[in-house]
């Protein structure tokens, strides 16, 4: 299984750049960075395994709510995987995305390649750690919508 996961890792690059957005001042945005970091609180807590400080920073500086549809966004900051499109698209859990990203070892200077964009979440988490990310999606609706995010 390790090398199933590890091999996993080395193939899940990230194609796409995105530029994440300043925090804004409204009470809801306010919120939505509270649940936030409760959420990262929760991942340092309970996955011991997270041990990269870059991860968790970058893990509280992109919002995962920002990547679901509105009437999820209650739901965002579970530990979760979220359904977004019935049996076709979701968001993975924090916890996945975390173990996943630390597995790379990213130091900064690399250019990653992802397979899959989906939402957009794993890049942007990625985008705040490696030099340049690419993505690649297949279904050109979900890519305009990660471009969109």
């Amino acid at each position: 299984m390790d090398a199933f996961i590890n091999n996993l890792m080395h193939f899940s690059f990230i194609i796409y750049f995105i530029v994440i957005s300043g925090i804004s001042s409204s009470p809801i945005k306010r919120l939505s960075h509270l649940e936030l970091d409760r959420m990262v609180e929760s991942l340092k807590e309970n996955w011991p395994y997270l041990q990269d400080i870059r991860v968790v920073d970058a893990m509280r500086l992109v919002d995962r709510g920002q990547f679901v549809p509105k009437i999820l966004r209650r739901f965002a900051y579970r530990g979760c995987a979220l359904v977004i499109e019935k049996g076709k698209l979701h968001i993975s859990r924090p916890s996945f995305v975390a173990f996943m990203t630390e597995r790379l070892q990213l130091e900064g200077g690399e250019k990653v390649l992802e397979i899959g964009t989906g939402t957009g979440y794993q890049t942007a988490i990625l985008a705040r750690l490696g030099r340049r990310v690419y993505t690649i999606e297949i279904n050109e609706d979900y890519s305009q919508e990660a471009e969109e995010r």
